[in-house]
Formats: C-alpha cells, structure tokens, sequence
C-alpha cells in the first residue's frame, strides 16, 4: 500500500503498529523493507522507552524516523527520556482511556 501511495504523494507515511509482529517480522527485515516501500518513520505503540534501543537502532540504520508517545498520565519525570531517546517525534496522546466517539470533551481541557 505505501508503494502505491507513493507513485502519486510525497506525504509522510508513518507505520503504527504493535511489538510483537515486528519481533516475528525481524526489526531489521521492517526497517529495510519500510524504507524501501517508502515509508518514513515507525511508531511502535507498546515499545518501552528503557528497551527501545535496538528499535531505534535500526530504524535510524535505515534511515527512518522514530516516534514515541507521550500520554496524561506522563509524569515529568517519566518524560525526561525525550532527551535521550532520539526521538523524531512525540505522539502526545491527548486523553486516557479507549479511543473513539464521545458525547463531550474532558474538563482537563476547557481550562
């Protein structure tokens, strides 16, 4: 789909996506093959920041961005990482809980 995607648009294409079919798929194997379909960065949604070493290890090999989330209930002292991570961006994810419709916004955010 990328490859597709790609023949008409230069828009940044971001891969998000889960662990665990990674580690089936190979990190290296994604991230050649990412890079190579045209896709220009990854966020793997469950990836602990104190372990993603070897993820953005070869992510940055192939020349692909890296991106990580930042949620509510991020202490400032847990996001201190965004120094060390190298991160290309952070997700700031902008409500705890599930995704989807509501009936109204949190209060958190009217103030």
């Amino acid at each position: 789909m990328a490859k597709n995607i790609r023949e008409t648009s230069q828009i940044p294409l971001l891969l998000f996506t889960y662990l665990n079919p990674v580690l089936r798929y190979g990190l290296e194997n994604l991230a050649r093959d990412a890079k190579a379909a045209g896709i220009d960065g990854c966020l793997l949604t469950d990836v602990s920041v104190e372990e993603a070493g070897p993820y953005v290890d070869a992510m940055r090999g192939a020349g692909l961005d890296t991106v990580f989330l930042a949620a509510p209930t991020s202490t400032r002292n847990g996001c201190s990482w965004w120094r060390n991570t190298r991160a290309d961006f952070i997700y700031l994810v902008s409500r705890t809980g599930v995704t989807g419709e509501r009936a109204e916004l949190s209060t958190h955010f009217s103030r």
